[in-house]
């Protein structure tokens, strides 16, 4: 299945399947599963358009496990982490591979052939050959050992890693990565002691990921993955997780989503209506249009409304069935042969759609544009041209039904007899090769569903066509033998030879290589040359490649033979491995953990303690697999959208839903929400005033209800203080003002826009706006008597929400019950801790004992000396760079503001008109409609004298940048001023040269310093670099000092420590931010280290300075990141306690009442 087109086409009918992933609106993960084969391949190959990219193997390494750390940070899970790589494969599978594999060897080789043509120089390094991403390479055996060691190493040294399991499942456990996830899933949700609740996130790029999600029938799963990108690119990929935009998309709401799809069946079947078999029975119409394991059915294309068309002829035939399709993974076959004789109409209404066309272009244009269309075989299905001579169509008014039905059907046989001859290869086509053919079909699909209900149900059958048959001939399956024989799968070195071409023949040992070779007895197996056929397909990677299958028998013999010449080594690559389990220990290992290369120090101490499992043991008998939902009827956990709690309709129709910055073209299901003409929202939303609610329907954000109004009266409280005084609220009703009536009026027109336009709901008439408080996570209430309460804290901020769109806080059935502990195991003794009392704000310390009596806890601080940046300040007010508008820009460099304007952007150059690649030759240095500027370069204001509009400054950098630029280029220059600044032609301006230059003004502009540095938000803060260097020569001058220590005593609440309930919100809600403010990150299990201090040098814009901004901190110590080290680095606020912040409102006090609260502390004797 096409992943983006199918992505993309849910993402249309289904406007808020997916929502973007901010951290801080992430929900708690119990389990996260990671899909690791695409992580690898976006690791190791970026950027296969440029053939000159060469990245090292330890990059590779280091950046794969960059990325499963920086994953593990955003979703945090509570108890398990699997990682999944592919092992060998199904044969079913192993088809898909060998023709992925194939056309990639074959692309590459072209693509380096066509450098050479066009005169560009190769580097002399090999370029990385991806099919190494397969198991049994020596490149997949060292990336194996290097994942244990980092595995290890993170829980030896990391405490968010010691809390959870580590399940790994390498490349030499059989099986490919997702499945083996599923096989895990269905174990565990089997066990006696499985929790329902259980909350699931899986990480892949795969759409199946989608189907094998909904075949669990879990209410909590959400899959993370990268953002889609829609259309060509000759950019390289980003790498870097921490740079790349993440979509969570919840499973809830899909099935939500497809209970409205499928509703109208609710009161036709006459059998009992249940949803979880609808689901199934979806899964299994999916695999219609195709996957990795079966090709898709003549004329259904996701993108030429194959769903449209499968879910109707459903709708249609299952009220004349006796049950339901899928029976928990067995196919019903009698039910799906009517199924299959309801959509084979399909077939038949595709040849009569083009005899309308040939008729109307006869009309139209003769009847040699007529033939011209027949002849056409891009105009015509997978068969292409068409050999059949039609008769002469009789003449209007001569025609009646039986002649045209009698046409439709020979055109039909005779098209179709043409595809199998020429595509399947079938030398008879008759009613007993069409019931073989149907026969394997349909066991294709019954494989299918084994897989995904039960796991692997052969590992040797495979579906023995490139093609598929016609719906119309998927008959006479009655009798089909639905049993496969289990067999064994390969060894990675026979699924090397089976899936890989000459040219990736170094991925196997030397012994292999002579089987490449024109002499062998499977030299038919690797053709140097051969075939793809689009077969309706839009884009070459979709194409089929047409190689021929393997021949098990053939190819296990060649292994055999040549087995015996292996090495020791040789033979550790190709064998089936165990499954790994990494737990944290307190008693260390005695003996050091070894590092798999010299470049890598050991781990000593090391606290992994790793278990080994046979790769059967998550694989249970069918019999053995608890199906179904163990919860049912509207559910709801935190962070878990669903479709419940609010009483709307579904509809399907075309609403101009904006998906992925554009329109959608395609049918919505919108959600039409009722509306009760009769109900007072007014007096109901003064109800809830004071009271928690839940609102941004479907995401069920919780919220405190503070003020409504229904556009001429407002009802608010009185009594602020009630929750604190606990009193009844008192609610007042005052009238609005002309101008608040204005407001609330365009209010109600653009929240109508926005959810009708960017979530496909339909709110009714908004006649009452509830303004709320969202909640911003957690906190614990400490109390005089040692316990401490978790407690909701809400933003100062009030958003508007429609009434009809929220719901009671009692509507929803909490998970789990609110948390209460004591003191004492909030700050345990041993444990480190921050204080939030003067003058020691933001000092890290130890915990020593709990005097329970008076209520205190006794601590050791550690008081480091703070460098004295005033120097450094005054310095960077007296030298900030200077800035100045295109006009003037353009005046010193002597050429025009529109050129200064547009190359400080984007330009799109292109080699000719016939080149569909395009490149940016601008500088990038803004975005007007991103709102981002470039620190140092470019700067947008507003105008002094017309407010609400903007303007752009450019610094002295740009102008030497478009200096240099313009001397390099001349002929560019003058092409841009000549023509207005049009995106240019190469060749227009570089006669025969074209590729070339364009070529050189890359090569150029990736040797500036603005290549690597990235735009940030418009009317952001940031210090120049030269600052930085000032700052940390200060810190380090101040680190030569020796360190303090003193012991004191605190009363609890004036503590704070970080945990997983209370992360995410700020440890002090007072916090003001400024540059140059000192800091300490306090947040454990992220890549900086907890204590670690340092300098903000950038705070984006934000209406609202909250816990929620993000600011660019140069941390005293460099620190890791995946396979760097690092100093400056990008921090949520709240992660961090502000120092400065704490001197400032210590200044405030001590103005007041002198140091008469201030903590008293002895110093600690050392030595």
């Amino acid at each position: 299945m096409g992943v983006p087109k199918f992505y993309r086409w849910i993402s249309e009918r289904y406007p808020c399947l997916s929502s973007l992933v901010k951290e801080d609106g992430i929900p708690e993960f119990d389990n996260f599963y990671l899909d690791m084969n695409g992580i690898i391949h976006h690791c190791s190959h970026p950027n296969d358009a440029d053939v000159n990219f060469r990245i090292s193997e330890e990059e590779i390494f280091k950046s794969v496990f960059s990325y499963i750390n920086v994953l593990f940070s955003f979703i945090r899970p509570k108890k398990v982490l699997f990682l999944a790589i592919d092992g060998c494969a199904p044969r079913a599978k192993m088809n898909q591979q060998r023709g992925r594999r194939f056309r990639t060897a074959k692309d590459a080789k072209e693509q380096e052939l066509q450098a050479r043509r066009e005169g560009k120089k190769l580097a002399e390094e090999a370029r990385f050959d991806s099919n190494v991403i397969t198991p049994g390479t020596d490149f997949m055996e060292r990336l194996d050992n290097f994942l244990q060691y980092s595995i290890a190493k993170k829980i030896s040294t990391d405490p968010s890693w010691q809390k959870v399991e580590v399940h790994y499942s390498s490349h030499l456990v059989p099986g490919e990565g997702e499945h083996k996830i599923l096989d895990y899933i269905r174990f565990i949700r089997s066990q006696p002691n499985y929790d329902p609740y259980t909350r699931h996130c899986l990480y892949g790029l795969d759409a199946d990921l989608i189907m094998l999600g909904l075949s669990v029938h879990e209410p909590f799963i959400s899959l993370l993955r990268e953002e889609v990108k829609f259309g060509k690119s000759s950019e390289a990929a980003e790498t870097n997780p921490e740079k790349i935009t993440f979509h969570l998309l919840h499973l809830s709401l899909m099935r939500g989503y497809l209970d409205h799809e499928f509703e109208s069946l609710r009161d036709t079947l006459p059998f009992q209506y249940d949803f979880e078999k609808i689901i199934d029975d979806w899964i299994l119409m999916g695999f219609l249009v195709g996957n990795d394991f079966i090709p898709h059915l003549p004329g259904l294309h996701i993108n030429k409304s194959a769903f449209e068309d499968i879910y109707d002829a459903y709708k249609r035939v299952l009220p004349t069935l006796k049950g339901y399709l899928n029976e928990g993974g067995y196919l019903q076959l009698d039910r799906f042969q009517a199924f299959l004789s309801e959509l084979e109409r399909n077939d038949l209404d595709k040849v009569e759609d083009e005899m309308d066309d040939l008729s109307w272009m006869e009309k139209k244009g003769g009847a040699e544009l007529g033939a011209a269309l027949m002849c056409d075989p891009d105009l015509w299905d997978a068969a292409g041209k068409d050999d059949f001579k039609f008769e002469k169509m009789p003449e209007d008014g001569d025609s009646d039904e039986e002649d045209t039905n009698a046409i439709l059907q020979q055109k039909l046989f005779a098209h179709k007899e043409k595809y199998y001859k020429e595509k399947l290869r079938l030398v008879e086509v008759n009613d007993e090769t069409l019931a073989d053919l149907a026969c394997e079909y349909v066991r294709a699909i019954q494989w299918n569903l084994h897989y995904y209900y039960h796991g692997v149900p052969s590992w040797s059958w495979y579906y023995p066509y490139h093609y598929a048959p016609y719906i119309s001939d998927l008959k006479n399956f009655g009798t089909l033998d639905g049993t496969f024989e289990m067999a064994v799968p390969f060894k990675p070195f026979e699924q090397l030879l089976a899936v890989l071409p000459a040219r990736s023949k170094s991925c196997l040992p030397t012994s292999f290589h002579s089987l490449f070779n024109s002499s062998s007895p499977i030299y038919d197996f690797y053709p140097e040359d051969f075939a793809t056929d689009m077969n309706g397909k839009a884009n070459d990677w979709e194409a089929v490649v047409l190689i021929p299958f393997i021949e098990e028998n053939r190819l296990l013999v060649c292994v055999k033979e040549r087995s015996t010449h292996l090495t020791p080594a040789e033979l550790n690559r190709n064998r089936v491995g165990p499954g790994l389990v990494f737990r944290f220990s307190q008693q260390p290992s005695p003996h050091p953990y070894a590092p798999p290369s010299r470049s890598l120090p050991p781990i000593h101490p090391c606290r992994a303690t790793i278990m080994h499992y046979d790769y059967k043991f998550h694989c249970l008998k069918r019999e053995s697999i608890k199906k179904g939902p163990f919860l049912t009827g509207e559910m709801y956990s935190p962070g878990f959208p669903t479709l419940g709690f609010v009483e709307h309709t579904g509809e399907l129709k075309r609403g101009g839903v904006q998906i992925f910055t554009r329109r959608s073209e395609g049918k919505s299901m919108v959600l039409k929400i009722a509306t009760d003409p009769e109900a007072n929202y007014l007096r109901e939303a003064e109800d809830m005033l004071g009271g928690d609610v839940y609102v941004n329907w479907p995401n069920h954000t919780k919220a405190r209800a503070e003020w409504a109004t229904d556009g001429l009266m407002k009802s608010s409280i009185a009594n602020k203080d009630f929750h604190r005084l606990n009193q009844t609220p008192e609610i007042v009703t005052t009238a609005m003002s002309a101008a608040e009536i204005s407001i609330h009026e365009q209010l109600v027109k653009d929240i109508e826009s926005r959810l009708k336009t960017r979530k496909g709901i339909e709110p009714g008439k908004i006649e009452v706006l509830l303004y709320v408080s969202l909640r911003v996570g957690d906190h614990y209430n400490i109390k005089k008597d040692g316990r401490a309460f978790l407690e909701p804290i809400f933003s100062d901020e009030v958003v508007p929400f429609p009434m009809q769109l929220v719901t009671r806080d009692s509507e929803h059935e909490a998970a789990k019950p609110p948390k209460r502990i004591f003191v004492d195991a909030l700050f345990p003794v041993g444990s480190q801790v921050f204080l939030m009392a003067h003058p020691f704000y933001g000092h890290q310390g130890r915990v020593e004992l709990h005097n329970h009596r008076q209520g205190v806890v006794q601590l050791v601080i550690n008081y480091p000396t703070e460098p004295n940046l005033e120097t450094v300040m005054r310095q960077e007010r007296g030298i900030s760079a200077q800035y100045e508008p295109a006009f003037k820009a353009a005046k010193v460099l002597n050429m025009s503001p529109p050129i200064v304007s547009r190359l400080t952007g984007t330009v799109f150059a292109r080699i000719n008109g016939d080149s569909e690649d395009k490149v940016n030759i601008g500088l990038s240095l803004k975005a007007t409609k991103a709102n981002t500027e470039m620190r140092g370069y470019t700067k947008r204001v507003e105008q002094d004298n017309n407010p609400g509009e903007f303007t752009w400054l450019y610094s002295n950098r740009v102008l030497d940048i478009l200096y240099d630029y313009r001397k390099r280029f001349p002929e560019l220059f003058e092409f841009l001023l000549d023509s207005g600044c049009q995106d240019p032609f190469m060749e227009n301006i570089y006669p025969r040269r074209g590729a070339a230059k364009l070529q050189e003004i890359k090569a150029f502009l990736a040797t500036l310093p603005t290549a690597k540095q990235n735009q940030q938000t418009c009317g952001a803060e940031f210090l120049d670099d030269y600052i930085l260097e000032a700052i940390q020569t200060g810190v380090h001058a101040a680190s030569q000092r020796r360190p303090g220590t003193l012991r004191t005593v605190v009363i609890p609440r004036l503590l704070y420590k970080w945990t997983e309930e209370t992360d995410k919100v700020a440890p002090d809600p007072t916090v003001t931010w400024e540059v140059y403010d000192r800091v300490v990150n306090v947040r454990e299990g992220s890549v900086i280290p907890v204590g670690l201090r340092g300098t903000v040098i950038g705070i984006a814009k934000a209406e609202l300075l909250s816990s929620r901004d993000s600011l660019t901190v140069l941390y005293d110590k460099a620190f890791s990141v995946g396979d760097h080290m690092t100093k400056s680095f990008e921090t949520p606020a709240y992660a961090l306690l502000n120092l400065s912040h704490g001197q400032r409102k210590q200044w405030e006090m001590q103005q007041k009442h002198g140091q008469k609260f201030f903590l008293h502390a002895e110093p600690v004797r050392t030595g």
